[in-house]
């Protein structure tokens, strides 16, 4: 039985630049020289892929070895175009240099892993629960993150640590009782492996490269991916600029566009949203806070 080609051995079907529509006939061997052929090559996203046609089945490949099916181009066309339309008509270069300035002033805390942890623990399943560290302009208030600083824990007795954060998150923070006890097994570890909130972030600065630095961090009671991935780009750090950290909000955005979420995982997400970003001119970095922060401007631009 003839065996379909390997697309990504293909070379040719991949545009130097810009992109390829690519064309398959089905009524041809797999194994021929022209079952997959180039059918046209362009500049820029803004041609539709042919009608469907019995037999045939078109893809566009782009000059980053991405390949993308009807549903997915259609997606790309219509993301694309909403976010060009909000980053010309909103502030959003003054917002990102904003979070920009923020993350680089954050990252000269030397509790910063520690408070991180907490902001991501309090955030998880209900972004309302930043309150308890953090103002309404997003900066961190002192006073309401002092009650569950590292320092501050540490003057609590141990028996009494729980029933002390669960009463601080209480109406603050969604699932209070767990995330309380989340939080109470992170203390100890940041305290007996590492000496405390200096120590951590010591020892997360010595991690060498981003996957080192994300299974670091990921030690950590309830830091999955998706956090491992945020605490370092909430800061700014180089390393992670290249990164999109799906949530919920950029989730219902790609819904909403038309890609097909059910039926890719998280690097397929992740790989389909840089390739928006590189076309728009945007660090990956810049399109996550972009999607983030201009949710409500971007779904009203499709």
């Amino acid at each position: 039985m003839a065996e379909y080609p390997d697309i990504d051995e293909l070379e040719k079907l991949w545009p130097e630049e810009g992109y390829a529509i690519i064309i398959e006939d089905e009524m041809k061997p797999p194994d021929s020289d022209d079952f997959v052929n180039v059918l046209n090559e362009f500049d820029a996203p803004d041609v539709e892929l042919p009608a469907p046609k019995s037999s045939y089945s078109y893809f566009v490949h782009d000059a980053s070895g991405n390949r993308y099916g009807r549903e997915e181009w259609h997606a790309f066309r219509t993301l694309k175009d909403a976010i060009g339309t909000v980053l010309t008509e909103y502030p959003v270069t003054k917002k990102l240099q904003e979070l920009k300035q923020k993350g680089r002033r954050w990252w000269k805390r030397d509790d910063i892993i520690w408070f991180e942890i907490v902001l991501s623990l309090s955030t998880l399943r209900g972004s309302y629960g930043s309150q308890i560290v953090v103002d309404d302009e997003g900066r961190i208030d002192e006073h309401r993150y002092g009650s569950v600083a590292f320092r501050t824990l540490e003057q609590v007795d141990p028996d009494h640590r729980y029933s002390y954060l669960e009463s601080r998150l209480y109406g603050n923070v969604a699932m209070h009782p767990t995330k309380a006890e989340a939080m109470v097994s992170n203390f100890q570890r940041v305290k007996e492996s590492y000496g405390g909130p200096q120590g951590v972030k010591k020892a997360f600065k010595q991690k060498d490269g981003v996957q080192a630095k994300m299974e670091f961090l990921k030690q950590f009671d309830w830091i999955g991916e998706k956090y491992a991935r945020n605490i370092p780009m909430d800061l700014y750090l180089e390393d992670f600029r290249e990164f999109i950290a799906i949530d919920t909000r950029i989730e219902g955005i790609l819904r909403e566009c038309g890609y097909p979420f059910e039926n890719r995982g998280y690097d397929n997400h992740e790989q389909f949203l840089q390739a928006i970003a590189a076309e728009l001119g945007l660090e990956p970095w810049e399109l996550d806070r972009t999607l983030y922060n201009f949710e409500d401007e971007i779904l009203a631009a499709m």
